[in-house]
């Protein structure tokens, strides 16, 4: 049982080793035709004599170099992402006999003129079979033959989605800052200091004033400002922060996606630092938060 298998399976691979891929024909006209691009596979062009055969790769695709096994039976030429297959006589010089010089023209015939055909491009290369059908029989040559990149087209319609997700992630995240905005009944803690330093002009990054509502925190910076980086400090470590930008008004408001006690500001080497003096407690009433103007802390870091 074992050895009928073994000469089953060694029948089979003659099949596997030389299989190669098959345009497949428009519905429209059979000789143009589409084939999918594999790079472990070699693809078939089935030309005839007096017929030009066109392949043609992906946009933005240019040939670099197309060789022919049998370059004396088959004119390739190039033109930016298109191959020009056309099978040609082969003239050979010969000597008569009283030593003239004779010219014998050699037609193009079937099987004696299959070969391949090695196309390296900027982005791919291709390993093509080229197949010369007899004039005699009714088979149509291809025309044109069009590569297509199923996995290139998968990574784009994947990458399509992933920005859409992500434009929607945006606008969810968007909305919800709004709605924090707007809520009228969302406590606000106006309880902040800062700590700013006076050397390298630090003043430039300190926000007019801070609040948040227990859920986000906002810095707001009039337009002479400059904006800075935002940092949470944790276990006397920065750690960087997301955050969304709005304006209203003449202010641009930094919008930290968390409350925290301690903020540090920074923009090369100014630095502000912001403390929430009400961090952990529980606002219920927007009467009892203290005045939204900032105190400021002025420190000389000597």
């Amino acid at each position: 049982m074992m050895k009928k298998l073994f000469i089953a399976t060694c029948l089979l691979l003659p099949g596997l080793v030389y299989s190669a891929a098959t345009p497949l024909p428009s519905g429209f006209d059979a000789r143009m035709q589409t084939v999918s691009y594999n790079g472990a596979n070699t693809t078939v062009i089935r030309s005839k004599t007096g017929f030009l055969t066109s392949v043609v790769f992906d946009e933005g695709e240019a040939v670099i170099s197309a060789k022919a096994g049998f370059p004396a039976g088959w004119e390739i030429t190039t033109d930016d992402n298109v191959v020009y297959i056309n099978p040609r006589p082969v003239v050979q010089e010969q000597e008569g006999n009283e030593g003239e010089k004779l010219k014998k023209i050699f037609q193009p015939t079937e099987k004696e003129w299959d070969t391949n055909l090695f196309v390296r491009t900027t982005k791919r290369i291709y390993s093509l079979d080229l197949i010369l059908l007899s004039e005699e029989k009714q088979a149509q040559p291809a025309y044109v033959v069009q590569f297509r990149y199923p996995s290139e087209i998968a990574k784009k319609n994947a990458e399509e989605v992933r920005l859409a997700k992500e434009k929607q992630k945006k606008l969810r995240q968007k909305k919800l800052i709004s709605e924090s905005f707007e809520k009228a009944d969302a406590p606000k803690n106006w309880n902040y200091y800062m700590r700013v330093n006076e050397k390298y002009d630090s003043r430039r990054i300190a926000p007019d004033f801070a609040y948040d509502n227990g859920i986000f925190t906002f810095l707001g910076f009039n337009s002479g400002k400059v904006f800075p980086a935002p940092f949470a400090v944790r276990d006397g470590q920065e750690q960087t922060l997301a955050f969304n930008v709005e304006t209203k008004g003449k202010y641009k408001i930094m919008v930290i996606h968390n409350v925290n006690d301690k903020f540090v500001l920074r923009y090369g080497n100014s630095v502000v630092g912001v403390v929430n003096k009400t961090f952990g407690k529980v606002l219920t009433d927007q009467r009892n938060t203290s005045s939204p103007a900032v105190e400021r802390v002025e420190v000389n870091n000597d």
